[in-house]
């Protein structure tokens, strides 16, 4: 008997461009499942197949936070803030609608596989994941709407008893500035929740859900993406930061591999350059250390 189709939230302040590209390719797998977004951008044109709904309606919790919130990041302050408003406000959609599991994107991550027929490979896990050493990113996850609840609690705690003055993180790595994200606190939270999480990292079973996209690493099958040299289907694609840009052409297909082309041979180019002025730069300091 197939399950209810699990339906799929995207939560934004604003609507950049490419967002409707990541609503409109969930649509594409997904044909048969609720596709939202809780956005407060009053001038995005939502697809007619999304069902679109204000943040304003989700963000008492997410103004409660916000008192207590403290900025340790390097990241700008507003953008760091919505980073964990964004859980109280999918606490708050999933309960006022009734929704006891979703799948949760970033709205800069294409999808292609159906969640509802993927997610029985994960067992009966609380939630999904993809984890690193010192933090948890659910850029596209499975959630139910008990760890959502848990892990506003925690934050909520979290912060009013002050534990962030114990914080310390170095990022990058070896810089000694201190940083802490919501995929920092998720980590923190696995560690002391009863829920059980599945680890995305699902090599064995011939998909993955990605982190960062790798052109250069990407093939493509019937108009699906395969990770190069290897018999491994992408299900989503995280076009995260600077690769933004790769997401139009990732879903008009057609246009992609000469654009693709083009894209690695410039990337090339501007390696080379790069290295002949590190080069040059080299030759200089040796010249100016003999003068000394």
């Amino acid at each position: 008997m197939r399950r209810l189709s699990i339906p799929i939230v995207f939560i934004s302040r604003n609507c950049p461009h490419y967002v409707g590209y990541a609503l409109r390719q969930a649509k594409r797998h997904n044909d048969g499942a609720d596709i939202h977004l809780v956005s407060s951008d009053p001038d995005f044109s939502c697809p007619p197949h999304v069902q679109r709904h204000s943040i304003a309606i989700y963000s008492n919790g997410a103004d409660a936070f916000a008192a207590d919130y403290v900025h340790i990041a390097v990241n700008p302050y507003d953008f760091e803030l919505f980073c964990f408003q964004r859980w109280f406000i999918l606490l708050e959609f999933m309960e006022q609608n009734e929704i006891d599991l979703c799948f949760c994107a970033d709205t800069d991550v294409l999808l292609y596989c159906n969640v509802t027929d993927i997610y029985p490979q994960f067992g009966e896990c609380d939630y999904t994941a993809l984890h690193h050493k010192h933090f948890t990113s659910l850029h596209s996850s499975y959630i139910h709407l008990k760890v959502v609840r848990d892990f506003c609690s925690f934050l909520m705690n979290y912060y009013r008893t002050k534990r962030y003055t114990d914080i310390i993180t170095d990022y990058p790595p070896g810089s000694g500035i201190r940083h802490f994200s919501d995929m920092y606190a998720f980590c923190l939270f696995e560690k002391e929740c009863k829920w059980r999480g599945c680890d995305y990292d699902q090599f064995a079973k011939g998909f993955m859900f990605s982190h960062v996209v790798y052109p250069e690493r990407i093939c493509w099958k019937q108009s699906l993406p395969i990770e190069r040299g290897a018999n491994i289907r992408h299900l989503t694609l995280h076009c995260q930061g600077g690769t933004k840009f790769l997401m139009p052409l990732y879903y008009n297909l057609s246009a992609f591999p000469l654009l693709l082309d083009g894209y690695l041979k410039s990337r090339a180019l501007m390696k080379t350059a790069c290295s002949a002025i590190n080069r040059a730069h080299s030759r200089l300091l040796s010249r100016v250390r003999c003068h000394q």
